[in-house]
C-alpha cells in the first residue's frame, strides 16, 4: 500500500501488472524449453518490452526526474532485440556451392 499511496485502484493496477510480469516470465521459460516454437513469441515479447521502455522514457506526469528508471526498464528490450537479431543471423541458411 505504500507504493500505491493508500489508493486501492493503484494497488489493484500494481497487482495486475505484477501478475502480467509473472506470466511473461513463466511463458518465456516455457518457450526457452520449446525453442523451435518460439520465434513469433520472441518478437512479440521484444515489441512488448519496447513499448514498456517507451512508456518509461515519455512519462505522462511531466519530465523525467532521473534516467536511471527508464534506462533499467530498457534493458529487457535491448536483451530481447540483441538475442533476436543474433538468432536471425544464426538461423540464416548458408549458401551451398554445387
Amino acid at each position: 500500500m505504500n507504493a500505491a499511496r493508500d489508493d486501492m485502484n493503484a494497488a489493484h493496477l500494481i497487482q495486475e501488472f505484477g501478475s502480467m510480469l509473472i506470466f511473461a516470465g513463466l511463458i518465456s521459460i516455457w518457450f526457452i524449453r520449446h525453442y523451435e516454437q518460439s520465434k513469433f513469441f520472441h518478437w512479440a515479447m521484444t515489441t512488448f518490452w519496447a513499448l514498456f521502455a517507451l512508456v518509461h522514457w515519455f512519462y505522462v506526469g511531466g519530465s523525467i526526474k532521473s534516467i536511471a528508471g527508464p534506462s533499467i526498464n530498457t534493458i529487457p528490450f535491448v536483451l530481447f532485440a540483441v538475442a533476436g537479431l543474433l538468432r536471425s543471423y544464426a538461423e540464416k541458411p548458408t549458401p551451398t556451392v554445387d
